[in-house]
């Protein structure tokens, strides 16, 4: 019965350290910037550097929706239009190199009723470094 007990006991073990090796920590949040904004008044428009500061179209009205992405994998985020804060409404996981791991997320903001201003985005890493990033866009 001990070489039993033994036998299960080192075989859950190495069980476990392997599945260990093989696992790795969610990545750290490395880019956070604009997708693009989409408006019952301005229609859908992409934001298509991170040099834009600002937006073509005027957006306003219902529905009135903002994206972002972030790169690796955040919390605590906050996202504000004119200092109101937004509600996530949904997002999407995006994986860059087709391998099945997800490397980062769009997120879908709801501005709805809202007129243009200044939208402002924040997050935290979820591990090491823990930085905090932030990105932000004039929206006519």
């Amino acid at each position: 019965m001990k070489k039993i007990v033994s036998f299960i006991c080192v075989t859950v073990l190495l069980f476990a350290l392997c599945t260990a090796s093989f696992t790795a920590s969610a990545p750290p949040l490395t880019q956070l910037g604009m997708y693009g904004v989409e408006s019952a008044q301005g229609g859908a428009e992409y934001i298509t550097s991170s040099t834009q500061f600002s937006t073509v179209n005027d957006h306003g009205g219902n529905p009135f929706y903002i994206y972002t992405y972030e790169i690796g994998y955040s919390q605590n985020r906050i996202a504000k239009l004119n200092g109101s804060m937004l509600n996530q409404v949904g997002s999407q996981a995006i994986d860059l190199n087709g391998d099945s791991i997800i490397d980062g997320y769009y997120r879908i903001w709801d501005a709805s009723g809202h007129t243009g201003g200044t939208f402002t985005y924040q997050a935290t890493s979820i591990n090491s470094p823990w930085n905090t990033m932030s990105t932000s866009i004039y929206i006519q």
